[in-house]
C-alpha cells in the first residue's frame, strides 16, 4: 500500500467519524466510561457508581462515595437526541431518555435494582425485559442547592452472565 492511499483511507475514515450521528457519538462516550456532573465542580457532593454490565434478572448496584438524604434512579431504553426544556433556545441538544422506571429513595449508600420488568401473561408474572441497552442515571441530593450530582451510563444487559 502506498503512503498516499494510506492517507487518503486515513482521510476517509476521519470524514465518516465527522458524519457520525450526535446521538451515537453520545452513546460511545457513555459505552466507555459513565458522565457525572456536580452542581458545584469546585466542591463535588458525592461520588455515583453505576456499572457497566448486567444480567437479566440479577441486581444493579449503584453505589454512592456515602449515605445520601435524597436518590433517584431513572432506567429506559428510548434514548432521543433533543433540547431538556425546547422554550430554551440557548438550550444545546443532549441524550436524554424517557425511563420506564423512575425510583425515589431516602438515606441511602447504596441502591439495588432487579434487571427486570414484570407483567403478566395468562395470569402467570413475566419478566418482560429483553437484552439491550439501557441508559441509567442516578441522582443524589440534599435540600440545598448545590448539594447535588447526576451520573449517566449506557449498561449493556445480557440474557446469562
Amino acid at each position: 500500500m502506498s503512503e498516499d492511499q494510506i492517507e487518503a483511507d486515513i482521510a476517509k475514515s476521519e470524514e465518516i467519524e465527522m458524519k457520525k450521528d450526535p446521538l451515537e457519538k453520545a452513546k460511545e462516550k457513555l459505552r466507555a466510561e459513565q458522565e457525572t456532573v456536580h452542581e458545584d465542580p469546585d466542591k463535588p457532593y458525592v461520588d455515583i457508581k453505576i456499572p457497566a454490565t448486567g444480567v437479566v434478572g440479577k441486581t444493579c448496584n449503584i453505589k454512592f462515595s456515602e449515605k445520601v438524604p435524597f436518590a433517584q434512579v431513572a432506567i429506559s431504553q428510548r434514548i432521543e437526541w433533543k433540547k431538556r426544556d425546547k422554550y430554551d433556545l440557548k438550550a444545546k441538544p443532549e441524550m436524554v431518555c424517557t425511563a420506564f422506571f423512575i425510583q425515589d429513595y431516602e438515606d441511602v449508600k447504596e441502591i439495588k435494582v432487579t434487571w427486570e420488568d414484570i407483567g403478566y401473561f395468562k395470569e402467570k408474572a413475566v419478566n418482560n425485559l429483553m437484552a439491550g441497552e439501557y441508559l441509567v442515571e442516578a441522582r443524589a441530593y440534599t435540600k440545598q442547592a448545590y448539594e447535588e450530582t447526576n451520573a449517566k451510563r449506557l449498561v449493556q444487559v445480557s440474557k446469562d452472565g
